[in-house]
C-alpha cells in the first residue's frame, strides 16, 4: 500500500543540536581563556598567580578555538545531509501526493484475474465500461453482469468496446501472440461478441448492454465498474490481464479521467456490433462449375457500352441459357430466397479464371435471368453501376460515390416504382476491412413501432402522407424529386434519409411538423434496432436484396480504391421502373 504523505516527512537529526550544545561551551572556553590572559597582563597579582592565569588561559584559548573550528566544520556536514534528506523528503511527498490524486491503489500481478473481474463487475451500482480487443474473461463478465443487473436498484449503463474483427489491427494482434494462424485474434474477436450478444439477448438485457467495435490502436485494457478500475497493457506473448495490472479508484483521479476521455473518445468513432446475418441467407456456390465454351463466349464477348445494339445482351443471355441451363435453377433460387428472407449471399461463385471484364458480364447475365434490368441513368445502358469513392462535388450527392457510411436506406426512392431487388458484387475489398454490409428487415421495425402510441402516429403519418425524395445530381442533369408514401399498407419501404432532406429543400411545403417528427421517430428506431445484422462480403462475393422490404447501408472505409458494382431490376411481379427524372 502507499504511504501517507505525512509518514514521510524527516527529523532534524539528533546531532545536530548536540553540536549546537557543544559550540555554545567552546565560546566559553575562548572567553575564558581571553580573560585569564588579560588579567594576567595587570600588575599586582604574584608571580605564580600569573604564572597560573597565563598556563590556563593559554590552554583554555587555543582549545576553545579549535573546538569552534572543528564542531562548526562538523556541523556544516551533517547540515548538509540533513538538507539532502529533506530534499529527498518532498520530492517523495510529492510523488506520494501524485501516485494518490492519480487514483493507483496497486500495481501488482493478478493471482487470479477471472476472480478480480467477476468481484468488479459483480459490485457495479450504475455503470460499466470494457474495453478489450476480445474478452479472455468473457464468462467472469457474463455472471457479473447477471449478479450487478440483478441488484441494480436504477437503471445501469453498460458499454463493451471490442477490436473491429475485420480491422487489421486484429490480425497484427494475432501476430503479436505468436497465433498461428495470425487470423485466430480476428475468430477470437468474433467469438466473444457473438457469445456476449447471444448471452444479452437470452437474459434479456441486450437493450441495456451497448456493444460497440472500435478500429483504433487499443492503447489499454479496461474493466471498470463505478469509481474502480482495472487497466492493463497489451504485451507480446501475452494477454493483457497476464502481466501486471494498475488498481485505480477514484472517477475523478488523474489517471481515471484521463482513461475514461479516452474511452469516450473511442466510444464516439466505433460501430455498434452488429450480428452476423443467417446461416440459410449465405449460399455456397462452390459446387458450381461453368461450362468451358461458355468461359470462353464471356472472355470473347465484346466490352457493352451506350452504343451496344441493345440485343446484343438478349443474344448473349439466350447463348447463356444454351450452354449452362443450371442456370435457370440458380436464379429461380435467388429470388424466391429474396422475396421469403429478403436477402441472400452467394459466395464461391465460378468468376476464377475469368477476367475483371468477363466477371462483370457474367454478373450481368446472372441478373438478367432473374429479372428485367433497369439502366441507372434514364435513356442510357447503365445496368452495372460502379460504387466506389469519386473526387466530384455534386449538389445532391449520393452514396455510391464517397466513402463515408450509407445509413440504413432502400434503393431509387426517388423514382416512380423503384426496382424490386438490388445486386451487388464486390470487385475489390477495402484492405482497411470497412465497407461492411448492414441490413434489416423492414419487417421488424413496423412490428416495434406497433408498439407505442408514439410509434403509431408515426406509422400512420409515413403510410397517408407523401415525401418528397430529390434525384442525385449524378442521375439528374436538373433538380428533381418524386413524391410518394414511405411505407405502404403492404408492408414495403422507400426510405433514404439523405434525398428526403434534400427533396424537402427543393419543396419546403412539405416541412410540417407532423412529417418531421414521423422521421424523426422512424430514423431513430432504425438506428437503434436490433434486428439489425451485417455480413463482410469479399472479393467475388455477391449479395442480392429485396429492396421493398429490407434496408441497406455501409460501414464508413478508408481504402478507396474499394469497388462494388450495382445492378437493379425488377422481377415478373414488378412493373419495370420508369425515371420520374
Amino acid at each position: 500500500m502507499i504511504p501517507s504523505p505525512h509518514e514521510t516527512s524527516p527529523k532534524e537529526p539528533k546531532g545536530v543540536k548536540a553540536l549546537s550544545r557543544v559550540l555554545v561551551v567552546s565560546f566559553a572556553l575562548v572567553l575564558a581563556g581571553s580573560v585569564l590572559l588579560l588579567v594576567a597582563f595587570f600588575d599586582g597579582l604574584g608571580d605564580k598567580l600569573e604564572k597560573l592565569f597565563v598556563a590556563f588561559g593559554s590552554a583554555l584559548l587555543p582549545t576553545g578555538i579549535l573546538t569552534i573550528f572543528f564542531e562548526y566544520s562538523l556541523h556544516r556536514i551533517l547540515m548538509r545531509e540533513f538538507e539532502g534528506e529533506l530534499l529527498d523528503a518532498i520530492l517523495l511527498e510529492r510523488g506520494i501526493e501524485r501516485l494518490v490524486t492519480s487514483g493507483i491503489v496497486d500495481c501488482s500481478t493478478l493471482r487470479d484475474r477471472s476472480k478480480a473481474v467477476l468481484c468488479l463487475i459483480s459490485n457495479a451500482k450504475q455503470t460499466i465500461r470494457v474495453c478489450k480487443t476480445w474478452i479472455p474473461e468473457l464468462e467472469e463478465l457474463k455472471s457479473g453482469l447477471r449478479d450487478a443487473l440483478r441488484d441494480a436498484r436504477n437503471p445501469m449503463k453498460i458499454q463493451v468496446l471490442c477490436l473491429d474483427p475485420d480491422s487489421p489491427i486484429s490480425i497484427q494482434r494475432g501476430r503479436d501472440l505468436g497465433y498461428r494462424p495470425d487470423t485466430e485474434a480476428r475468430d477470437r474477436i468474433k467469438s466473444s461478441l457473438r457469445d456476449l450478444d447471444t448471452f444479452c439477448r437470452a437474459e434479456g438485457i441486450r437493450e441495456q448492454v451497448d456493444i460497440r467495435t472500435y478500429r483504433n490502436l487499443p492503447c489499454l485494457s479496461l474493466y471498470a465498474a463505478d469509481d474502480k478500475a482495472l487497466l492493463g497493457w497489451y504485451w507480446h506473448d501475452n494477454p493483457a490481464l497476464m502481466g501486471p495490472v494498475l488498481k485505480v479508484k477514484g472517477r475523478n483521479s488523474t489517471l481515471c479521467a484521463t482513461v475514461h476521455k479516452n474511452f469516450d473518445e473511442v466510444w464516439k468513432r466505433a460501430n455498434d456490433y452488429l450480428p452476423e446475418i443467417e446461416d440459410d441467407c449465405i449460399w455456397n456456390g462452390s459446387e458450381l462449375r461453368l461450362p468451358g465454351k461458355l468461359k470462353r463466349t464471356l472472355l470473347e464477348a465484346p466490352t457493352l457500352n451506350d452504343n451496344t445494339p441493345p440485343d446484343h445482351l438478349d443474344s448473349l443471355h439466350i447463348e447463356l441459357v444454351k450452354q449452362w441451363p443450371q442456370i435457370k435453377d440458380l436464379s429461380n433460387d435467388i429470388l424466391r430466397h429474396t422475396k421469403n428472407r429478403g436477402y441472400l449471399v452467394v459466395r464461391n461463385f465460378p468468376f476464377n479464371q475469368l477476367t475483371a471484364e468477363a466477371r462483370r458480364l457474367m454478373f450481368l447475365l446472372l441478373t438478367k435471368s432473374c429479372g428485367t434490368l433497369v439502366s441507372h441513368i434514364p435513356g442510357k445502358q447503365e445496368y452495372v453501376w460502379e460504387v466506389t469513392p469519386r473526387d466530384v462535388y455534386r449538389d445532391i450527392p449520393t452514396y455510391s460515390e464517397h466513402n463515408m457510411e450509407a445509413t440504413l436506406h432502400t434503393d431509387s426512392n426517388y423514382r416512380r416504382d423503384p426496382e424490386h431487388v438490388i445486386a451487388f458484387l464486390l470487385e475489390r475489398p477495402a484492405t482497411c476491412g470497412g465497407g461492411r454490409t448492414i441490413l434489416l428487415r423492414i419487417a421488424a421495425v413496423l412490428k416495434q413501432l406497433a408498439g407505442s402510441e408514439e410509434g403509431r402516429r408515426c406509422l400512420k403519418t409515413l403510410r397517408t402522407h407523401k415525401f418528397p425524395a430529390a434525384v442525385p445530381s449524378v442521375y439528374s442533369p436538373s433538380p428533381a424529386h418524386e413524391d410518394a408514401l414511405i411505407l405502404t399498407d403492404a408492408g414495403t419501404v422507400r426510405f433514404r434519409p439523405d434525398t428526403i432532406e434534400e427533396g424537402m429543400k427543393l419543396a419546403p411545403d412539405f416541412r410540417t411538423q407532423e412529417r418531421e417528427n414521423a422521421l424523426r421517430v422512424f430514423g431513430a428506431m432504425i438506428d437503434r434496432s436490433l434486428d439489425r445484422c451485417a455480413v463482410t462480403l469479399g472479393k467475388g462475393d455477391m449479395i442480392f436484396i429485396n429492396n421493398h422490404t429490407v434496408l441497406h447501408g455501409r460501414t464508413a472505409f478508408e481504402d478507396k480504391s474499394r469497388l462494388l458494382l450495382r445492378i437493379r431490376f425488377n422481377t415478373s411481379t414488378t412493373a419495370q421502373s420508369s425515371p420520374s427524372a
